[in-house]
């Protein structure tokens, strides 16, 4: 019961890829409709956010989160499906950070 954890807020976009096997799927973005982060809300209530399939993100940033999802799903083992989530704060830069 009284255990949390508790972090630092990451601002930027969230995205996501999915794996399959050994290939890196599409990069997708959560966009939250109605709130300013994508929240449990957003999640899980019809409506709290959509789907931007691709990512409208520069060729650089998709080919990173599509590596970095693939060498995820590879260094815990995975053989089926797996999807990483990123956030990408491109708020200085077109190069921005992507953190996972």
């Amino acid at each position: 019961g009284d255990t949390f954890m508790v972090d630092r807020y990451i601002h930027g976009r969230e995205l996501t890829c999915a794996v399959m096997g050994d290939v890196a799927l599409g990069v997708c973005e959560i966009i939250p409709t109605g709130h300013s982060f994508y929240d449990y809300d957003s999640k899980y209530v019809a409506g709290g956010s959509k789907h931007e399939c691709p990512a409208k993100v520069s060729p650089n940033i998709y080919q990173k989160i599509q590596t970095l999802a693939l060498k995820a799903h590879q260094a815990v083992g995975c053989r089926g499906v797996s999807r990483s989530d990123f956030r990408y704060d491109d708020r200085h830069s077109e190069n921005g950070e992507v953190v996972w």
